[in-house]
């Protein structure tokens, strides 16, 4: 059987050994579109990098390949349609991740909201001002999650007792009034829903405007769920108090990016915190991320393939 897995170089041994064992070649640089293409028409199973996006061109010689398993728990940079009409099962890892990405969630906010980044700035610049970094306490106030799945359950779990908050989940089926209803009533907005077509630019140029002066963004699902360039508007015109963001549309696959990159721009801002997705990455979630994947190969080598999300 031949195993492709491409562009996860956070592995552990364990897995490289196991996957290995049932035929697989690792590789842990990410492919170009053109060089996936052709590492897919070879493979009958794809271990692959949530930045190597399949389409229906990339997919055109891959005649025989039974499953792609992405090493993220959001799947929209794969063409679920297209791999439907080829009958490729698509894969996901859907719970290694939840720990750690709530965890970051509530550390952006409170980085933001007590300004932890600009006093360090000013600290490397042998400035000391400690009053002139005024924050907001986070008890007692009240937090917006948009999604309901894992993430959103932990972070609200964190929310509420660490810092006995009201706390209010809601997903993209809630209606225009209510969702509009509680973006201007929250102090703290936190966005943890998975991309697709009824999520992305949720919070658009009109959503963004109802949101109080006082009240902070955090983001660590993904970036087109919200309009970037108004939200950066906003947060330069202090119409919004701050944003924590570890995602951003179109991010990079390379290690540089241009300086008029939307998460640079946003990242000079100074009531801004922002990281480069780094939300799953810790060692106990990578531990967790590789026993899943050898989880979910072993599962499609069995015939009984787990979390296929089609």
């Amino acid at each position: 059987m031949n195993i492709a897995v491409l562009g996860i170089p956070e592995l552990n041994m364990q897995a490289r050994y196991y996957l290995r064992s049932v035929g697989a070649k690792i590789e842990d640089t990410l492919p170009s579109a053109e060089e996936l293409k052709i590492k897919l028409a070879a493979a009958d199973i794809a271990v692959l990098s949530s930045y190597c996006a399949v389409d229906l061109n990339t997919l055109q010689y891959a005649d025989n390949l039974r499953a792609i398993i992405t090493s993220a728990v959001g799947y929209n940079h794969i063409d679920i349609n297209a791999c439907r009409a080829q009958k490729i099962d698509v894969i996901n890892c859907p719970t290694y991740n939840s720990q750690s990405v709530a965890e970051l969630a509530t550390g952006l906010l409170l980085a933001v909201t007590r300004k932890v980044s600009l006093a360090q700035q000013h600290l490397q610049d042998s400035q000391w001002t400690p009053d002139s970094y005024v924050g907001v306490e986070l008890t007692g106030k009240k937090s917006l999650i948009i999604g309901s799945g894992k993430i959103a359950k932990k972070l609200q779990h964190f929310l509420h007792l660490g810092f006995n908050q009201a706390v209010v989940l809601t997903n993209s089926k809630t209606d225009t009034p209510a969702l509009e209803s509680l973006l201007s009533s929250a102090d703290f907005i936190f966005i943890c829903a998975a991309l697709n077509s009824q999520t992305e630019k949720l919070l658009n140029k009109h959503r963004l405007s109802l949101i109080q002066a006082h009240s902070y963004i955090i983001n660590v699902a993904r970036g087109a769920i919200i309009d970037e360039e108004a939200l950066y508007e906003l947060l330069v015109n202090k119409k919004i108090a701050g944003a924590g963001l570890d995602v951003f549309t179109n991010e990079p696959t390379t290690m540089q990016m241009p300086a008029d990159h939307i998460a640079s721009r946003l990242s000079r801002l100074p009531n801004v915190v922002a990281t480069p997705h780094i939300g799953y990455n810790t060692q106990e979630s990578i531990e967790r991320l590789s026993n899943e994947i050898m989880k979910n190969v072993a599962s499609v080598i069995d015939g009984n393939p787990l979390n296929a999300v089609n």
